[in-house]
């Protein structure tokens, strides 16, 4: 992991030990200004938050108003500078600590699986939900693989 991974879960972790019983129900956010005053870790490095997801360390919770892929504030009414934006939830995954981080990684970013593809897109709810649901993402074509990629089966 590089140095903003490592410093941004870390944040992640000392803001589950101070709200325990919200990380459980609902996951745990920063404020950029929080994030930036307390932690000193401007948006560049914060952006980390995403690799963490995608090696399964961690879970975004969806947010109504954001686009989940991108984060991005899909109201014109929340986007005025002065509106209340709404937050990004992160919940620990301590199941990703369990497994070897080498080959997690490597699969997740050289050969990710319809699931792998299913998580980064729509979220852990989505990837959750189960055979039907992923069934119906890929008919849709949300989980078309990237070139040179090829499912674990070989396909």
């Amino acid at each position: 992991m590089s140095d903003a991974e490592i410093a941004t879960y870390l944040m992640l972790r000392y803001m589950r030990a101070l709200r325990p019983g919200k990380h459980a129900l609902y996951g745990v956010f920063v404020t950029s200004g929080y994030r930036e005053t307390f932690f000193r870790q401007h948006r560049s490095t914060w952006r980390s938050v995403e690799m963490l997801y995608r090696l399964r360390l961690i879970d975004k919770m969806p947010a109504t108003g954001r686009a989940f892929r991108t984060g991005n504030v899909a109201d014109p009414k929340i986007k005025e500078k002065t509106a209340r934006k709404p937050v990004v939830r992160y919940k620990i995954n301590d199941d990703g600590l369990r497994v070897n981080a080498l080959p997690t990684a490597w699969q997740v970013l050289t050969e990710p699986t319809p699931q792998d593809l299913i998580r980064r897109e729509h979220g852990p709810l989505a990837e959750r939900a189960g055979p039907t649901l992923s069934d119906l993402f890929t008919m849709l074509g949300a989980v078309d693989r990237p070139a040179g990629t090829r499912a674990r089966d070989g396909t």
